[in-house]
């Protein structure tokens, strides 16, 4: 498992703790910063669904409600970061203040979007 080399779509990108915690902090929490983390490996099914999910955070509905979308890697460094799924399967993760919810083996995009909606309608 080392570093990824091949271009990625156009979320930014959690490479290391130091980044992770940037994102995942007291400050984004205090501030209900609605925030998307879409954990990516090599397999077939990340791949066909990491593009879907990028064509959903440019939708108008979550840029205006200030969603901040995240890709991050598994990889050496980010590995030690997801405890609570198997690797094999799509992960999203959705949090906003107090709020968190995992989304494993995501199936299609279309599950996302609904709880990426439910997540911004949160109070």
């Amino acid at each position: 498992m080392g570093e990824a080399s091949t271009p990625r779509a156009a979320l930014e990108q959690i490479v290391d703790r130091e980044g992770h915690e940037a994102v995942v902090n007291k400050a984004n929490q205090a501030a209900k910063t609605p925030l998307v983390i879409v954990v990516t490996s090599s397999t077939p099914a990340t791949k066909s669904l990491l593009p879907l999910i990028v064509e959903l955070s440019k939708q108008d509905e979550f840029q205006s409600a200030g969603v901040r979308w995240y890709e991050m890697q598994l990889t050496e460094k980010t590995t030690p970061m997801i405890k609570f799924g198997p690797q094999n399967c799509p992960i999203v993760v959705l949090m906003k203040g107090v709020y968190c919810e995992t989304l494993l083996g995501v199936r299609g995009v279309d599950e996302v979007e609904v709880k990426v909606r439910g997540m911004v309608a949160r109070i």
